[in-house]
């Protein structure tokens, strides 16, 4: 928790400085009679989320008012008209009130705070200090990688909108490594980014916490550069995220099953009905999309798609076997449309699916339930064919 005191404010237009013994540091910052004013700094804290809470005295003389811009985030306005029990026209103890003005929002060190007043009658808008607590990071959701410029971003999503996009730690264009899939590696409840080298075929991950890269690992290597990650999903229902491959020579399907950025075990994709591995050839009819638990009954499943139908399908699993293909939705993608992951993105316990036009740049989330497909929402565009999305 970080206070800072009003009367700190290097920056004051109208506000004037007074005494207050009731005041945390002693003082507090106020306007005159029916007038106007701002106080502001700079954020001097590290980029992160935080709450913020405002110090200030609610008298019963007057409604002035209190709005605060930090960057280009407006919070919401408080309106001083709800004096506490036993508060009156003094600025006091009985009057002053410690509240909470948002419950997190995102902060970047160097954004500028400014606190807009207006007081009322003799209510002369007397703030004490503003206060941020630092918040655990969220995890991002939606990671994106652009292959022209080596640029990478993160997305936070609100739902189906996009909440909060920020750029993270960039990896050469010219990499041999290329960014394969998400998950939470490291079981701190924050996704992470899964890479593959295309030279060598080794397999890496970054450990991230929110926007913010925490370290690197790496895992088994796959020489046989046939062998293609497709998707990130807990096959094995161990809390683990477990890691989809495809031969694109053979045909043959796998999963490494994890623990944490180890491989604990490989095993072939088989048949539950007769334990055969289950084989598809790789003769562009069907491609395999993505993972994700398509069913909510706890383990993921797998995406297909029909090239000549446009048909989205998906593997029943139990674990790594085959139960059943399931038609998703009579709705077809056409060729511009691309699948690019799963996510449980409105909560309800199944997947959905993260649907892009690279021509448009629009971004789509296909919303499934116990019935399959429940409807397509539009959520936000992002410009340019050389940028891919990895959930």
């Amino acid at each position: 928790m970080v206070k800072i005191q009003a009367e700190s404010f290097p920056n004051l237009t109208n506000f004037v400085t007074d005494n207050n013994s009731d005041a945390e540091g002693g003082s507090v910052i106020r306007l005159s009679e029916d007038s106007s004013g701002t106080a502001t700094r700079t954020f001097n804290l590290s980029t992160g989320n935080y709450e913020v809470r405002l110090g200030y005295f609610d008298e019963t003389d007057g409604d002035s008012t209190i709005a605060i811009t930090i960057g280009d985030t407006e919070l919401p306005t408080l309106n001083l008209n709800n004096p506490l029990p036993g508060a009156g026209d003094t600025p006091n103890a009985d009057s002053f009130v410690n509240q909470q003005i948002s419950s997190t929002v995102f902060i970047e060190n160097g954004d500028l705070i400014t606190i807009n007043g207006t007081s009322d009658g003799g209510e002369l808008t007397r703030i004490d200090f503003i206060e941020f607590n630092e918040l655990d990071a969220p995890s991002a959701d939606i990671f994106w990688r652009n292959s022209e410029t080596g640029d990478n971003l993160a997305w936070i999503m609100d739902g189906t909108n996009l909440g909060q996009s920020n750029p993270i730690q960039s990896e050469p264009a010219d990499s041999p490594w290329e960014m394969r899939g998400a998950g939470d590696f490291d079981d701190d409840a924050q996704k992470d980014i899964l890479w593959r080298n295309t030279d060598t075929g080794d397999v890496g991950f970054w450990l991230m916490e929110g926007f913010e890269f925490k370290s690197g690992a790496s895992s088994t290597q796959v020489s046989d550069l046939n062998w293609e990650i497709r998707g990130t999903g807990d096959f094995d229902s161990d809390g683990e995220e477990d890691i989809l491959w495809r031969n694109t020579e053979t045909g043959e399907n796998a999963v490494w099953l994890m623990n944490g950025t180890e491989l604990d075990q490989g095993v072939f994709i088989t048949r539950q009905s007769d334990g055969e591995n289950l084989v598809v050839p790789e003769d562009g009819l069907w491609q395999m999309e993505g993972a994700g638990d398509l069913d909510n009954d706890g383990d993921a499943d797998i995406l297909w798609r029909n090239t000549q139908t446009q048909d989205i399908y998906y593997w029943r699993m139990d674990g790594t076997e085959y139960v059943e293909s399931v038609l998703i939705g009579s709705a077809p993608i056409s060729g511009e449309w691309e699948i690019r992951g799963t996510m449980d993105f409105d909560d309800n316990g199944f997947d959905d699916v993260l649907l892009r036009n690279g021509t448009t740049g629009q971004n789509q989330i296909w919303l499934m339930n116990e019935t399959g497909l429940q409807e397509a929402v539009a959520t936000e565009s992002l410009t340019g064919d050389d940028w891919q999305s990895y959930v």
